[in-house]
């Protein structure tokens, strides 16, 4: 895939800080993402890698309008994206896929109820009949049936769950969406297919990813930049291929090194997945 220069997201001094424990002025303060700037060109996929705790899921909730920023500036195709009467259209067009497709649903509804009512929200005017073939169809492009639709989600398997939660993604038309460690709870073969369909939805729909991730074979698969995270900054920024093959950060160097391989060799990681990431 070729990727545009057009940036369509910018982040820029991006600050989020939480009080935890005790009461009043026995609370810590944790600064869970410290002053992070970066851009995302249209059709590209940055990866987001670093330790639990380095901030990750925070940046991506903030970024998906889930949490607000103490300051600094999200902006998406040139507009603050959660201020004002824009937040609703943003809404439309960012969208976040969870770890955890089990608490991501309604475990009182049927799937495909879950992916028609966003559908119907952003796409007023349309019939009933023609939204629900639609989700027919979205079940379909994620690999499903219209008679996994009918199922509640915790008759469906992880997999199933997380192919749903594309597809409920999906179904409002997003632009970008952030992928909060969309795989990691899946087994390998599992992991595989959900890769390869990211990389087949990204390249139909013309998607932006956000991508968040621990596994780094998976973050070379799919991604054209990587981002290295610690402590809430970002500490190094890189195209894949040069941050595999020589990151120039010391807790860049610490977290490749971690990767267990046979022979030391962390370039196979790279090599291996360049005919899939395109």
């Amino acid at each position: 895939m070729t990727r545009t220069e057009e940036s369509i997201l910018t982040v820029r001094a991006l600050c989020k800080t939480f009080r935890v424990g005790g009461l009043g002025r026995n609370k810590t303060e944790i600064r869970a993402v410290d002053g992070v700037s970066f851009d995302v060109a249209a059709g590209e996929s940055l990866g987001l890698i670093g330790e639990s705790g380095s901030g990750k899921s925070t940046l991506g909730r903030l970024i998906a309008g889930l949490l607000q920023p103490d300051s600094g500036e999200i902006v998406f195709r040139g507009k603050p994206a959660w201020d004002g009467a824009g937040a609703r259209t943003h809404r439309r067009v960012i969208q976040i896929v969870f770890q955890d497709s089990g608490s991501a649903f309604n475990p009182r509804l049927p799937i495909d109820r879950q992916i028609l009512e966003p559908f119907v929200r952003h796409h007023r005017g349309v019939s009933l009949s023609e939204a629900r073939a639609r989700v027919a169809r979205l079940l379909e492009v994620v690999g499903l049936t219209p008679g996994h639709g009918e199922r509640y989600p915790h008759e469906l398997s992880g997999g199933q769950r997380q192919r749903a939660a594309l597809a409920r993604a999906l179904a409002v038309e997003p632009e970008l969406l952030v992928l909060d460690e969309p795989v990691s709870a899946l087994d390998v073969s599992v992991r595989a297919q959900i890769v390869q369909l990211l990389v087949e939805l990204r390249e139909t729909y013309g998607l932006t990813y956000l991508f968040i991730a621990h596994n780094l074979d998976v973050v070379a698969q799919l991604c054209h930049r990587v981002a290295v995270m610690y402590r809430g900054k970002i500490v190094e920024l890189a195209e894949a291929e040069s941050l595999y093959r020589q990151p120039t950060h010391p807790y860049s160097r610490m977290l490749l090194s971690s990767v267990l391989t046979v022979d030391g060799d962390l370039g196979h990681v790279y090599r291996e997945a360049a005919g899939v990431r395109g």
